[in-house]
């Protein structure tokens, strides 16, 4: 099957009269660029136009394509040379205020540049020529031009510059506001090419003295505070003012400006200005501030130098020793949370600050020895039952933890560690200790900060304390005892010692005493007992005339109180010969009957008591409470105690660095007195002169275990 396909035949169009383009005139591009010259000052004047744009853009086109695209450029440019000199001697003759002249200047580039685009609208054929050949195009030539006579004309170029600066200037010392204006002339300064290499070298310099001057001026008129506000608006604005208005090519110099004259230039004499007044008062926002513009610049430094200083004043103030002991303690701890919050809140928790900090800390609490001894007791008032102190669960805590963290920082925690064994004793004696966890949890805490010997003095109390409840059960088991009677018994290492005093015990307890000690050598053989009196205490019930009353006093209190059940008034002497006391003992305990409840009374008035002293049971006497309170005294750590125990502690230290030159030399053989000095400072956990241990060098070398070199003085060997 095929299929029959009809054949076309193609024909021409044929388009008669039809012939070649005639030749322009000779004259036709001289008459052709008077027309297009009337209708571009008519166009750029927006006037009413003789030819339209189409008509210039076709004559354009004519003349490129009857090869006279140079002809045409050379007489548009000088057109556009002579509009823009025209344009310039305006601007030069401008007459008014640097806001009238910038209004002016923004509005002249305006129209400049729209008559450059309605100029290119009639051009663009022979724009796209010179474009094709590789030459410059029409706008830039222009801009070109421009720029190069903006620049010649000093009286335009200087006041525009001069302009700028100055609303630049308004913008920072009055706020305000022309970033709009400014982004525009900026636009124009970058288009012509002199942003970078003349307006902008011009701005920093003006940057410079702007700052440099201003700094001086606000840092002398305002305080701390205040000046880092400033800082931080004018930082603030320094980078608006990039974002807003300047070259994105723009580095950050100004903000360095800023930096330099604002912060870096006088950054001495700011800490010096406002640290101590803003720690005063809190200030944690102003130091946060403060911090962190330091550390913009690179310049932490001073601040911690600064902070460290301040605080060290503070607290050789606080633990001066002519300040009161009684507020001591909470002074510093006080600022101690002061220093850490403003450490976690301002200073980022700042590694560097904190261990520099640590040190400054150290070195002011320790120029007073009493600090160590002051925790001890805070410590204990606040462990013990009966305490002055009121405080909830999680405010006790947080007032241990206070009080340890300022224990970790004294060099004589042996001292520390001598009156809380103590206390912690006698608390535990004397069943006054607030709360058997907390008692735990302290201990827990200072483990970590003590040595081996607080671990074993404290095994060996709570193997003391566990062994005599377990000897008071057995005890009960086997005797009957009329009333409630209990006997810590104490191997004598970390308790109260005191055995020379002998009291003379009523028939009852005597007898108790002696069914103890009988059933206590029969458990344990070849053990002697010590009876310690001046830590014993008793709960007595009293019939009085006006009611009834339970009474917590000492053993020696309840010996005397006792004596009053046959007379009503005894003279101290007597009473101290009836229970075998000195007055020197049992004077005290008198006197604290009298003057803290009145259930006896003396004859003078005052807290002085002597020996004929005459006193007599009070029949009048009456208290409110029904449960009272006497042996407080017999909790407190006197004076004297105190001072006992610190001899004690100076007396061990000698045996301490004794033992600590020993082990060095025997380690090292021979060794430099001065070597041997800064070992010995490095191991004790105290703090000893240089000339105390030279003493204990020629103690040891008086007890042949150093000798000296026979040609070096300065030179110690071990003698093994």
């Amino acid at each position: 099957m095929s299929t029959l396909r009809s054949k076309r035949t193609q024909k021409a169009l044929v388009i008669e009269g039809l012939s070649d383009l005639p030749e322009p005139p000779k004259n036709f591009a001289n008459e052709s660029w008077k027309a297009l010259k009337s209708s571009l000052r008519e166009l750029m004047s927006l006037t009413r136009m003789k030819y339209g744009r189409e008509h210039m853009y076709k004559t354009v086109n004519a003349l490129c394509n009857n090869g006279d695209t140079q002809f045409i450029l050379d007489k548009l440019m000088k057109f556009l040379y002579k509009y823009i000199n025209k344009e310039m001697t305006q601007l030069s003759s401008f007459i008014g205020d640097v806001h009238q002249y910038i209004d002016m200047y923004d509005s002249h580039w305006d129209k400049y540049q729209k008559n450059i685009i309605s100029v290119l609208s009639v051009f663009m054929y022979l724009d796209g020529e010179i474009k094709t050949k590789g030459e410059m195009s029409i706008a830039n030539r222009a801009d070109r031009y421009y720029q190069e006579k903006l620049i010649s004309t000093s009286a335009v170029y200087n006041r525009l510059i001069n302009g700028v600066m100055e609303l630049i200037y308004e913008e920072r010392a009055h706020e305000m506001d022309h970033k709009l204006q400014l982004k525009r002339i900026v636009l124009m300064l970058e288009k012509l090419n002199i942003y970078k290499d003349q307006f902008y070298k011009h701005f920093i310099e003006e940057t410079d003295k702007y700052y440099k001057k201003m700094s001086k001026s606000i840092f002398e008129n305002t305080n701390v505070s205040d000046y880092l506000r400033c800082i931080e608006k004018m930082l603030k604005k320094e980078k608006e003012r990039i974002e807003n208005y300047l070259s994105v090519s723009s580095t950050r110099e100004s903000i360095d400006k800023v930096e330099l004259w604002m912060i870096k230039d006088i950054a001495d004499s700011i800490i010096e200005k406002g640290m101590k007044q803003l720690i005063s008062n809190s200030k944690l926002d102003d130091l946060k501030l403060l911090y962190m513009l330091f550390k913009q610049v690179n310049m932490l430094g001073p601040v911690e130098i600064g902070f460290n200083k301040v605080v060290k004043e503070t607290g050789l103030g606080i633990v001066s020793p002519q300040n009161d002991e009684k507020g001591l303690i909470n002074a510093l701890l006080e600022f101690r949370e002061k220093v850490e919050i403003i450490m976690q809140t301002s200073f980022e928790n700042n590694i560097k600050f904190k261990y520099s900090n640590k040190m400054v800390w150290e070195e002011f609490i320790n120029t007073n020895q009493k600090i160590s001894v002051l925790c001890a007791k805070d410590l204990d008032e606040n462990l013990k039952k009966g305490s002055k102190v009121k405080l909830s669960d999680q405010e006790l805590e947080i007032r241990i933890d206070g009080i340890i963290s300022l224990f970790k920082l004294v060099n004589s925690k042996d001292v520390f560690e001598a009156i809380y064994f103590q206390q912690l004793a006698k608390r535990y004696l004397l069943d006054k200790s607030k709360s058997a966890d907390l008692e735990k949890s302290v201990i827990t805490k200072l483990k970590a900060e003590c040595g081996a010997t607080f671990i074993s003095r404290l095994r060996n109390i709570q193997n003391d304390i566990d062994f005599s409840k377990t000897y008071m059960e057995h005890f009960h088991r086997e005797n009957d005892v009329p009333f409630d009677f209990h006997v810590w018994t104490l191997t004598g290492q970390g308790w109260p010692r005191n055995y020379e005093l002998k009291p003379i015990l009523p028939p009852v307890l005597l007898n108790l005493q002696e069914k103890y000690t009988i059933f206590y050598t029969n458990l344990m053989k070849k053990k002697i007992l010590n009876w310690n009196s001046s830590i014993s205490y008793c709960e007595i019930q009293c019939n009085l005339p006006n009611g009834n009353k339970s009474l917590t006093v000492t053993l020696h209190q309840a010996l005397v109180l006792l004596l009053f059940n046959k007379v009503d008034t005894l003279s101290l002497e007597r009473i101290c010969e009836m229970v075998g006391l000195p007055i020197g003992v049992l004077g005290r305990e008198v006197l604290q009957i009298c003057m803290k409840c009145k259930i006896l009374t003396k004859e003078s008035k005052g807290k002085e008591i002597n020996g004929k002293e005459m006193i007599t049971f009070n029949q009048n006497f009456t208290h409110k409470l029904y449960k009272i309170v006497i042996n407080s005294l017999q909790i407190k750590e006197t004076k004297i105690e105190v001072q006992q125990t610190i001899e004690k502690v100076m007396n061990e230290r000698q045996y301490i660095v004794d033992a600590a030159i020993v082990r060095i030399m025997k380690a090292r053989r021979s060794l430099s007195h001065s070597a041997l000095l800064s070992e010995c400072f490095n191991i004790v956990r105290f703090n000893i002169s240089a000339v105390e241990v030279k003493k204990r060098i020629e103690r040891l070398i008086e007890q042949e275990y150093l000798r000296r070199d026979e040609n070096e003085r300065t030179l110690y060997h071990y003698i093994t």
